[in-house]
C-alpha cells in the first residue's frame, strides 16, 4: 500500500503542476497577446504624431512665408511713403515758387497786405494799379477774415 499511496499523491502532483503549467501558459499567451496589441497602439499612435509633427513644420513655414511678405509689404510702403513726401515737399516748393513769379499773386498780396495796415480803396487802387472792385473785392475779403 505504500507504493499505491505514492503512485496516488505522485498522480496529485502531476495534476496540480499540468494545472499550474496550463496556467502558466495561458498567461504568457496573454501576455503576448496584451504585448502585440500594445505594440499596434504604439505604432498607430507613432504614426499620428508624425503627421501632426509634419503638420506643424508646414504651418511654420507657411508662418515664415507670411512674416517674410509682411516685412517686404512694410519695407515697400515705407518706400512709397518717403517717395510721396518727397513729391509732396517738391510740389509745394513749386507751388510756392510760382506764387512768388505770378506779377497778379503779387499785386493782390500788396493790396491784402495793405488792407491789414487800413488802406482805402484808392489807395490800394492807386498803389496796385488794379480796377476799383478788385479793390473792393479784396477789402471785402481781408476785411471778413480780419474779423
Amino acid at each position: 500500500m505504500g507504493r499505491a499511496k505514492c503512485y496516488l499523491m505522485f498522480d496529485k502532483l502531476l495534476f496540480v503542476s499540468l494545472g499550474l503549467n496550463a496556467i502558466s501558459i495561458g498567461l504568457i499567451a496573454f501576455c503576448f497577446v496584451w504585448l502585440k496589441q500594445s505594440r499596434d497602439k504604439y505604432a498607430s499612435l507613432q504614426k499620428n504624431l508624425d503627421k501632426v509633427f509634419h503638420s506643424c513644420e508646414k504651418n511654420s513655414l507657411a508662418i515664415d512665408e507670411v512674416r517674410t511678405g509682411a516685412i517686404g509689404m512694410g519695407k515697400t510702403i515705407q518706400q512709397i511713403k518717403a517717395s510721396v513726401q518727397v513729391e509732396l515737399q517738391n510740389m509745394s516748393d513749386k507751388q510756392a515758387e510760382l506764387a512768388m513769379h505770378d506779377p497778379d499773386s503779387k499785386l493782390y498780396n500788396r493790396a491784402a497786405k495793405m488792407v491789414a495796415k487800413g488802406a482805402s480803396v484808392e489807395e490800394i487802387m492807386m498803389e496796385c494799379e488794379i480796377p476799383r472792385a478788385e479793390a473792393e473785392l479784396v477789402i471785402a475779403m481781408r476785411g471778413k477774415v480780419q474779423s
